[in-house]
């Protein structure tokens, strides 16, 4: 590839996305977030998406490095997982993803604090997305340890708008 040895980067970052379930929404979405509960949480994945500049063009390949990190209370990081791919990058595909998880089966793995992934393109760094990992305790129907409510009172409006 000519334009890469040039300087040309043939990506352009997009984003760094983190969720907790494989489970897909419609349309083929999943459900992205950064904050989760120790009781639901036995894994966390995190999706790397980048532009294709050379899309309808050529195939090309790209080192892809994601790093997950726990932030230690003292300002240190320990690092949890390293995964290094190289991803073909095929020329009908405008936009590229790298997928990783790190985590166990066993629930309750991951303690509560903050924690962060890397992603490295062509071992330079492209982002970092920080998350958080909270042990308050799933909302349920019969509780939410956010909140309670105690009272709910019920006005009526000067239109029916509002």
């Amino acid at each position: 590839m000519l334009e890469k040895e040039n300087g040309f980067l043939p990506y352009k970052y997009r984003d760094l996305k983190i969720y907790g379930s494989l489970e897909w929404l419609a349309d083929g979405k999943k459900k992205y977030r950064r904050v989760f509960d120790r009781a639901e949480t036995n894994h966390i994945y995190c999706e790397l998406s980048f532009f294709n500049k050379l899309f309808d063009r050529e195939d090309w390949e790209i080192n892809v490095t994601l790093k997950a990190y726990a932030l230690e209370t003292d300002g240190s990081r320990r690092e949890l997982t390293n995964h290094n791919v190289v991803k073909r990058v095929s020329k009908d595909m405008p936009i590229a993803h790298v997928h990783h998880f790190y985590g166990n089966r066993q629930p309750r793995y991951f303690k509560s604090g903050a924690y962060e992934w890397e992603a490295f393109i062509d071992n330079k760094l492209v982002a970092t997305q920080p998350f958080w990992i909270e042990d308050v305790g799933l909302v349920t129907e019969d509780n939410n340890p956010f909140f309670g409510i105690e009272a709910l009172k019920l006005y009526e409006g000067p239109n029916r708008n509002m």
